[in-house]
């Protein structure tokens, strides 16, 4: 893939979202950051049952992939925090050694923090306390499970490769819990490796083949929220589905390759 071109990934995710705009520039920022990570990943040496590199990098790729895929598919859904951020961390005050607490959180922006009470729909809920995690139940009923629908309606039969066939065995009011939790483990155990937290050998953990799976895992986690979300009827910057569904083979194809 020649370098001026977008990646896959990074095309399905991102969408459409005006290049000059100030979303643009940080879709544009993110999508490179996703292309460069995948494209470190698909250098190391797999070949090598024990390879260090593998261990040890691999994880952090895993989890860089959730996490830069999840803050564009955050983007097109809730632009409003991105662009916050973005002034934040533009700001003369800003301070990289310091935690700052308008940061990206995985539990919170990407995944709820917290369980929502049943009756989402109660009258007297106020704002504040309405979850907008991007998997967070809300979200999983304005945008997913429509998107989810029109997707397995207007894709053909046939088309989308594996992944695809084994989603259409999803039910739309399951989709976002079932991915959620696919994203959960994926990147816990990620984390794990990121965090050196074991005091054995990683490659009891990590081996070769456990980190393609945990590759793997997060890429189709990521290829497939993104499919779904550019079927949404109400949700911006969505690519024709034509383009979408050939991103959506292209990713697998490249996957299969860093399988071997």
């Amino acid at each position: 893939m020649p370098s001026s071109e977008l990646h896959p990934l990074a095309r399905l995710l991102g969408g459409e979202c005006p290049k000059d705009s100030d979303l643009g520039k940080i879709v544009a920022h993110l999508g490179k950051t996703l292309a460069g990570l995948i494209g470190e990943a698909r250098i190391l040496d797999f070949s090598r049952c024990e390879a260090p590199q593998v261990s040890i990098l691999g994880p952090y790729f895993a989890r860089g992939i959730l996490e830069v895929g999840f803050s564009m598919l955050l983007a097109r859904l809730d632009p409003f925090r991105v662009l916050v951020l973005r002034q934040v961390q533009q700001s003369p005050d800003y301070e990289v050694e310091r935690r700052n607490s308008c940061a990206l959180q995985w539990k919170g922006d990407f995944l709820p923090d917290e369980k929502v009470d049943e009756n989402l729909w109660r009258p007297s809920r106020k704002p504040k306390d309405i979850t907008r995690a991007l998997l967070g139940d809300y979200h999983d009923h304005v945008f997913w499970r429509p998107s989810f629908v029109n997707m397995r309606d207007n894709i053909p039969e046939g088309c989308g490769g594996q992944w695809l066939s084994d989603l259409r065995l999803v039910s739309p009011d399951s989709f976002t819990r079932q991915i959620r939790s696919r994203a959960e483990r994926a990147y816990t155990a990620s984390s794990k490796g990121i965090h050196h937290e074991f005091v054995i050998p990683l490659a009891a953990y990590y081996d070769t083949q456990q980190i393609l799976e945990l590759l793997t895992e997060a890429i189709a986690v990521t290829s497939t929220l993104a499919l779904v979300l550019n079927s949404g009827g109400h949700i911006p910057f969505c690519l024709a589905s034509s383009e979408a569904l050939t991103c959506f083979e292209s990713i697998q194809e490249e996957v299969q390759e860093i399988n071997g």
